[in-house]
């Protein structure tokens, strides 16, 4: 069983990093294109983008509590994020991913980035849970500010 760990970020802790264009993805009107990604970044990935509809519409809420934003490239996905409201004074960063030919390069630092500079303008606290060994999302995390929770 993995071991999780959970970090938080404030105003006051928090480092900008982000100088990639983000938008706004709507998954609900953009099947194909996130069935492109997942092909790209789940070894031996085999379901439709009719399946992954339907995974979606049942597990995922269209009611602005989920929003997922993109990095993109020539309408391919680049890096991909989910942040979700927890409650009414924290969201949620999860799901973060970047197309295999275009890690290391900054890409996941400045999506995590800009959705984190969103959560704390609308003056909640963004927090982020990951496998304690996924050093390269915790050191992320950390570089912009997140403090390990205890």
């Amino acid at each position: 069983m993995s071991e999780y760990v959970g970090y938080f970020c404030t105003e006051k802790t928090f480092k900008n990093f982000n100088s990639y264009d983000v938008e706004s993805f709507d998954v609900f009107r953009n099947f194909d294109i996130l069935h492109r990604y997942y092909k790209k970044i789940v070894t031996n990935y085999t379901q439709s983008v009719e399946d992954l509809e339907k995974d979606f519409s049942r597990d995922v809420a269209d009611d602005g509590t989920w929003c997922e934003y993109i990095i993109s490239k020539n309408n391919d996905i680049i890096a991909r994020i989910v942040i979700w409201k927890v409650n009414d004074s924290s969201y949620e960063i999860a799901a973060v991913s970047t197309d295999p030919q275009y890690q290391k390069q900054g890409y996941a630092t400045g999506i995590v980035s800009f959705c984190t500079q969103k959560i704390l303008n609308e003056g909640k606290t963004a927090t982020c849970t990951t496998k304690a060994d996924n050093i390269p999302m915790r050191k992320t995390l950390e570089k912009l500010g997140f403090i390990l929770k205890n």
